[in-house]
């Protein structure tokens, strides 16, 4: 899998794969983050969303089911898969500052 993302990366300027880390590690970088992004197109990624929450950090995911089920129908920080634009929104400083608060 490793050579296939370091592939993607050489293909995707926006891509940028920093390899494994433990999971200490990966929950300090998640709490140390300013937002953490979920772009799951499928079941996935509820164990960086618990993550996430425990550390407080703004969460902006696609409206998958899985996430919605902990989420909620209201939370303000879902696009649809694909959904670009509103990636886009929501990642904007104000969209973030306004929408979500790191306490």
């Amino acid at each position: 899998m490793e050579e296939e993302l370091k592939l993607i990366q050489e293909n995707n300027i926006r891509y940028h794969w920093l390899g494994s880390f433990s999971h200490n590690k990966t929950k300090q970088l998640i709490a140390a983050a300013n937002l953490v992004c979920i772009t799951s197109r499928i079941e996935g990624g509820s164990n960086v969303l618990c993550e996430s929450l425990a550390a407080k950090t703004p969460v902006i995911t696609t409206n998958i089911p899985s996430l919605v089920a902990t989420l909620g129908d209201n939370y303000p920080g879902y696009f649809s898969v694909g959904d670009t634009e509103k990636l886009a929104n929501l990642l904007g400083k104000k969209a973030i500052e306004t929408i979500f608060t790191k306490n």
